[in-house]
């Protein structure tokens, strides 16, 4: 997927979303309250889409080729050591601190010349939305996390092509550079750890039980 053939951008933020388009001279902007979504959650699907579909036919958007930026305020990012016997396990610490429903957890690890990043998000609120949109006729071509700069009518076209750098952190693709891999084993060491204190918690449990009777 080339993004250059893209007619729009989408940048999607924790209050809503942001639109460009070349068939619009300024930013269209629909803000969606927090009893839809919060905290990054949606909390309710359909009144999202009755909010999306009437902000396009309000502004007469037709279907169009879109690339989406996520930005900073709903990702979450952490700069890992580049010596690999120790990245992995800074890369699972990490994912344990991102709040989200491990099912829903996706991440990325971000090359360049000098540091490994990660970046990690809830692919629940981008993909409902890209559901959303596709289900109206358009063609979500990439999804990468935002490039660093917020988009202005000015210049939404070069980001287009700076997010191209970014095509390493495509979240729709299943396979490169993912570290989804260790988000399935975080969650099973975390579950390890809550079954080994359940355990030593029935475990005291029988025995002031049985302390009990044994006093009387």
């Amino acid at each position: 997927m080339l993004l250059h053939k893209s007619d729009s951008l989408l940048y999607i933020t924790r209050a809503g979303f942001g639109f460009f388009s070349k068939d619009f001279q300024d930013e269209l902007e629909l803000t969606v309250p927090d009893n839809i979504i919060k905290d990054l959650e949606i909390i309710d699907k359909d009144k999202l889409r009755e909010q999306i579909e009437l902000f396009l036919t309000e502004h007469k958007i037709q279907p169009t080729k879109a690339v989406v930026i996520l930005s900073g305020d709903i990702l979450f990012s952490k700069t890992v050591t580049v010596d690999l016997a120790r990245q992995e396990k800074e890369i699972r610490e990490f994912l344990d601190e991102v709040p989200f429903d491990y099912k829903n957890l996706v991440c990325k690890i971000k090359k360049d010349s000098k540091n490994v990043s990660v970046v990690a998000t809830n692919s629940g609120l981008y993909l409902t939305i890209k559901n959303i949109l596709e289900s109206k006729g358009w063609c979500i071509e990439i999804v990468v996390p935002d490039v660093g700069e917020i988009p202005n009518v000015s210049n939404w076209q070069d980001i287009l092509i700076k997010a191209l750098g970014l095509k390493q952190c495509n979240f729709l693709t299943n396979k490169k550079n993912n570290c989804d891999f260790l988000i399935s084993t975080s969650n099973d060491s975390h579950r390890g750890r809550f079954l080994v204190i359940g355990t030593v918690i029935f475990l005291l449990a029988i025995v002031m039980l049985f302390l009990v009777v044994y006093l009387k």
